[in-house]
């Protein structure tokens, strides 16, 4: 009896899902049936079925001898893990969560595991990929988020799989396991950092998703709020005051705001000596700022941000900051998904990777700090 398919430009993905379904729960060395009896069978047509049978054996899921057959493989029987990605499929080739990813799927199929990435074909609209067109016949065994932000797409994941493991975000209101990097410690790293270099007077910029202002459209971003803390954290250890107007959340890759937030506050009487950034274009931008007042970086300035240090737009300084090893937090998370899947159990996982920091050329003492200390030990 033929399987009723409906024909849309998406006939052989529901044929390889159909397939992917039949095999699912089949021993390893299971022989499928001949390509005519299966196009038969699901009334399509052989190329379909063949182009079906194709990725599954790019899988590894099955194994195609040339005269003998098309032969199911040890890897059906192993777990599924879907790795849905907050952006697009070229962004796990090269971008910044290529290594991530790498890393993690290596770790999973150490244990044995199949892993199925799944990009956002939308988003500049849509927080993730969108649920409804993930392969049904064969759900998977794990899912994990990849820098995937959003608590309310987040939480309709849980329904998919009882092992949800979110990396690059916490979402603390559903039940999900998480591997994170450490902001809050990135935030007291940095502070402290400026504050060996003599810097009392300092200011945070911090950054929001969206572009409507902290009253608008924005939402909060969490790194930002951690790392504030973590900075805020160090400077009240040193008994150092915080300027309140001094501390700041601006829209994230949006270099203009955050210069001429940084050219009024070094306007003032007893400016910053030293500007913390969340986002790395907004330490940039001030660099360029710093250049275009006739001030010194670091010599009156000193800048630094959360992240690897990337080259400023002056195309010269390298700007201080805490590099995140996007390797270790990939491998983390694998190991993570492998024990929940092998070992079970209700208590969550909450990992956070700590960064180190990487002194650039755009920090350094504190104006008028040697000549202070000089002073101090001629007394």
């Amino acid at each position: 009896m033929a399987l009723a398919i409906k024909r849309t430009p998406a006939l052989k993905a529901q044929v390889y899902d159909r397939l992917r379904g039949d095999i699912g729960g089949s021993a390893a060395g299971t022989q499928l049936e001949p390509e005519r009896v299966l196009a038969e069978r699901l009334g399509v047509s052989r190329p379909t079925v063949r182009a079906a049978l194709a990725r599954l054996e790019s899988e590894g899921l099955v194994e195609r001898r040339q005269g003998d057959g098309t032969f199911v493989t040890e890897l059906v029987g192993a777990k599924l893990i879907r790795v849905l990605y907050y952006h697009t499929q070229a962004g796990l080739q090269s971008g910044i969560y290529a290594r991530c990813f790498a890393a993690m799927k290596a770790e999973l199929e150490h244990f044995g595991h199949r892993v199925e990435a799944i990009a956002n074909p939308d988003p500049k609209h849509i927080p993730g990929p969108p649920v409804g067109e993930f392969p049904s016949d064969v759900p998977a065994d794990a899912v994990v988020t990849l820098g995937i932000m959003n608590s309310d797409y987040i939480a309709g994941l849980t329904e998919l799989s009882d092992t949800l493991v979110t990396v690059d975000y916490e979402c603390a209101t559903v039940a999900a396991d998480s591997v994170t990097f450490d902001s809050f410690g990135a935030g007291q790293i940095l502070g402290e950092h400026l504050i060996e270099l003599g810097h009392t007077r300092m200011a945070f910029i911090g950054a929001h998703r969206g572009v409507g202002g902290p009253d608008g459209n924005a939402r909060p971003e969490l790194d930002s709020v951690r790392m504030r803390a973590g900075w805020e954290f160090a400077l009240l250890e040193h008994g150092l005051d915080i300027r309140r107007d001094r501390v700041l959340e601006l829209s994230m890759n949006f270099a203009e705001p955050a210069a001429e937030a940084a050219r009024r506050m070094l306007s003032e009487d007893a400016p910053p000596t030293a500007i913390l950034c969340r986002d790395c274009a907004h330490a940039a931008a001030i660099v360029d700022l710093a250049g275009e007042l006739g001030l010194r970086v670091p010599g009156d300035l000193s800048i630094a941000c959360y992240g690897a240090c990337p080259v400023a737009a002056d195309g010269e300084t390298v700007v201080t900051g805490v590099v995140m090893d996007m390797e270790e937090m990939g491998a983390e998370a694998g190991s993570v998904v492998a024990s929940r899947l092998d070992n079970g159990g209700s208590r969550r996982s909450r990992v956070n990777i700590p960064g180190r920091l990487v002194a650039g050329d755009s920090t350094g003492p504190a104006p008028g700090s040697g000549d202070q200390r000089e002073g101090e030990d001629a007394r």
